[in-house]
This record gives C-alpha cells, structure tokens and sequence, in this order.
C-alpha cells in the first residue's frame, strides 16, 4: 500500500529558505503492517516491562528493566549475564528511572541524579549530574532516558541554565559542560503546556547529530560540535493523525518515544508505528499486531514503547506496561 502525501515541509528559518526552495514536497511513504511475535524466552530475561532496549555494535541485546538490573542477551535471546547491580553505593543504581548506552566494552548508565560508566561489567568511575535536583527537578525539556556517548564525551537531553531553547549538553567524563545545543526555532507554544513537552531524543552516526522532539514532529541536525545545521517536519499518515487528535489540548499525548539510528537510517517509534527516515523525510511506516494473544489480536495496532534494531533484519519491541518483549521481521 502506497500513500501520495507531503512528507517533507521545511521549517521556515531565514536561513532555511534556500534549502527549502530546492526541496520537493511530495513523497512516497510506504505503509507496511508486520506481525510480531513473542521473543525467546530465557530463564525469564525478558519477562519485564522494559525502560530501554539497546543493541551494541558487538551484537549484544541491552534490557533495561523498569525494577531489576540490566540484562545482557545475545541475538537468540539467550542471557549472558546482568550489569552491575541495584543499589545505592558506588557503581550501583535504581534502575527505576534508568537509561543505558553501549559502545565496545564501555556501558554508561544514567540513573534520576547519576551517570555511571563501566567497562566489560566493571565499575570504572562516574559522577553527579550537574543539573541541580536531578533530571526530575528540571523545569523544560530534560529526558533522562536519551542520551549517547561520542569519543568519551556524553550527550545529555537537558541544560543548566534552564534556557528551553537549550536542548541538549555535551559533558566531558568528568561530567563538566563543554558545548551546548540550541534551537534557533524552538516551540515556544509548549512552553504554555507542560514543560515535557520540549524533551528531546537523540541519535549520533558519521559526525552528525540529530534530534527529534518527543511531542513534536521536529526533526533538527547538528555537526558534531553541536552547532546547528537544519531541521525538518516530518509528516505522515500517523503524524498526521496526531496533529488532529491533539489540536487545541493542553495536555497532549506523547509521540515519540524512541529514536534511534541503525543501517544508516534515522528510526522514530510512535505507538501506532515505526517511521524510517532518509534525508529528512519519512519513507516508510511500519504497523504491528501481535500474534498469539486473542486480547492483542482483536486491536487494531499495538502501542509499543521501545525497540531495537537487529543485524539480521529482526526488531526487538518492548512496552512500559506489559510484560515481555516481541520480534517482527522487517520487510525490504
């Protein structure tokens, strides 16, 4: 199924006009409705609801569980073993309020009021996040749950000085601010609403950064030192959708809730589908239905929270509130 449709508006910065003259407006969006299945099962590993799932580059699956600790599985599910361990002492974390990232033998994790890094399931160091009361204290835009870490320098979605249009910190490992993202457009409107409404998600790949906001279909680049490039709305059938049912309300529903890069791709999951992105625009959409369960199989979509990337064409799924993790097989 094909649907002829604008999937790609330019923001109209000053600095944009040029660019968004050269742009076509109209795209061709691929609607795509896949079946997911339940993920292997291992001594229990991933009969949780998850907080974050993670591949890394040495094909290694990442749980973050909403109560236990991190889970290390392989490709088939299988667990190899857990990362650190809950608790309050050094190298220790709740892992209620949790985020990860893994590169190599390094994994970081972000806690409420800590960033903890170990190497190869050993505690190397860490330290307090300089952003007074912790990330739940923070008036606008800071999400605890994204952010990524380049040539030893740690991206955080949140600033110091409570500027909104300050969306993103980059912090050298002993944790001071070295570079600060901005956006020389942001939403002032959400300002007025709540101020979760400015979190912002982001991805790294080949020297860029890209941001996308969680309640809006904004997509911004940066060059790797965080100085602005360009942004992009995004639209499609489910984006658009969206916009209608949250027009005029004070408290709208979260769109996005993860965003990753994998094949050279930009990912974005909203509960209603998987949005690919190439060059700013949306290219394809991909719909799930569980199989397997009657209560699942009767709706008519499946409102997943998290998911990952696998090498072999496979996506990991998991969901806030349901137990268990699911897999579908992406279609080329």
């Amino acid at each position: 199924m094909r649907l002829f449709l604008t999937a790609l508006l330019c923001v109209s910065y000053p600095a944009q006009k040029a660019a968004c003259a050269n742009e076509k407006p109209d795209r061709d969006i691929d609607i795509i409705h896949l079946h997911a299945t339940p993920f292997t099962e291992t001594d229990g590993a991933v009969m949780y609801k998850m907080n974050r799932i993670l591949v890394s580059d040495a094909d290694r699956i990442f749980l973050a569980p909403l109560t236990e600790e991190v889970m290390e599985l392989n490709l088939q599910g299988e667990l190899i073993r857990t990362i650190g361990r809950t608790g309050g002492g050094p190298g220790e974390y709740n892992s209620a309020r949790l985020a990860l990232y893994a590169k190599d033998k390094h994994i970081w994790l972000i806690t409420r009021k800590r960033v903890i890094h170990y190497y190869d399931n050993d505690y190397v160091d860490g330290f307090r996040l300089p952003i007074r009361g912790g990330f739940a204290h923070f008036p606008y835009g800071a999400n605890a749950k994204s952010f990524a870490v380049v040539d030893g320098k740690i991206l955080l979605s949140a600033s110091e000085s409570n500027r909104p249009e300050e969306i993103a910190t980059l912090y050298s490992p002993e944790g001071k601010p070295l570079q600060v993202a901005v956006d020389p457009d942001f939403p002032e409107h959400l300002m007025n609403l709540h101020p979760r409404s400015l979190r912002t998600q982001w991805a790294y790949d080949n020297g860029k950064w890209y941001a996308l906001y969680d309640f809006v279909p904004k997509l911004i680049v940066f060059n790797k030192d965080l100085q602005f490039e360009s942004a992009y709305h995004l639209t499609s059938p489910v984006i658009s959708a969206y916009l209608r049912q949250t027009e005029g309300k004070t408290k709208p529903m979260k769109l996005f809730w993860d965003f990753k890069i994998a094949g050279g791709s930009l990912w974005a999951l909203t509960q209603r589908g998987l949005h690919r992105i190439d060059g700013g625009s949306v290219r394809a959409l991909y719909t799930f239905k569980v199989k397997g369960n009657p209560e699942y199989e009767a709706a008519p979509y499946f409102p997943f929270h998290h998911f990952a990337l696998l090498p072999d064409g496979r996506i990991i799924l998991g969901h806030n509130h349901e137990e268990g993790l699911f897999q579908a097989r992406l279609k080329k």
